[in-house]
């Protein structure tokens, strides 16, 4: 895996795993409405999205200059199968949030689901990034955001983001999701923009921050 160490990412809402409060639940429909692709919840988030970017936050992220990289899935995709990732990239370009999308990576190995395995049967980022492949770059791209529904430790995202960055050396490579997971606790409040950082230590975990 090329040496990208750490990655910045972004996201616009939290979501808790296992909190038991009427919040917290309901936090989870929301997150599952997202997953499902549901063209209201994918229209609201990317409406919620745009009104965080005109309030000054994401612009390392997103933007008309930004050219969205959708995340692969876990399993090889199929034609016509829904592509989550790929319908948020969409709706964020229609809100003047990308330039455009460029669905230039594919998972040509299945992995396991992160979302079903155990902790210790998840992917590594090591494991994405030999699992993802890429088409031949484009010229005179120079920035490029990979965007998925959910960012958990985000192996996913910096796998992915090591094998772009392999394809476009040169560009700068940031991360987006639209909910980052709260894996313990409960949440006050669902809306939480928020910037943070991805890094691999040697063993190869992941540890995202917030």
């Amino acid at each position: 895996m090329k040496s990208l160490s750490e990655l910045r990412f972004a996201a616009q809402y939290q979501y808790s795993v296992r909190g038991q409060s009427a919040r917290s639940a309901k936090s989870r429909e929301s997150r599952t409405a997202v997953k499902n692709a549901r063209p209201a919840a994918i229209e609201q988030a990317a409406t919620r999205v745009r009104e965080s970017f005109d309030a000054g936050l994401f612009h390392d992220f997103l933007g008309p200059d930004v050219v969205l990289v959708p995340t692969p899935g876990s399993a090889r995709r199929r034609p016509g199968a829904l592509w989550t990732p790929e319908r948020i990239c969409t709706a964020l370009v229609k809100h003047g949030l990308g330039e455009r999308v460029l669905p230039c990576l594919h998972r040509h190995t299945a992995v396991p689901k992160s979302a079903v395995s155990a902790p210790k049967d998840r992917p590594k980022a090591q494991r994405h990034f030999e699992t993802i492949g890429a088409a031949d770059p484009e010229l005179g791209v120079e920035r490029l955001t990979i965007v998925d529904d959910v960012v958990t430790r985000g192996a996913t995202l910096l796998g992915a983001a090591n094998r772009l960055a392999l394809s476009y050396p040169n560009a700068e490579i940031r991360a987006f999701a639209l909910l980052r997971a709260i894996s313990d606790g409960e949440i006050t409040k669902f809306r939480d923009p928020q910037e943070g950082v991805i890094t691999i230590n040697r063993y190869g975990n992941t540890k995202r921050r917030p």
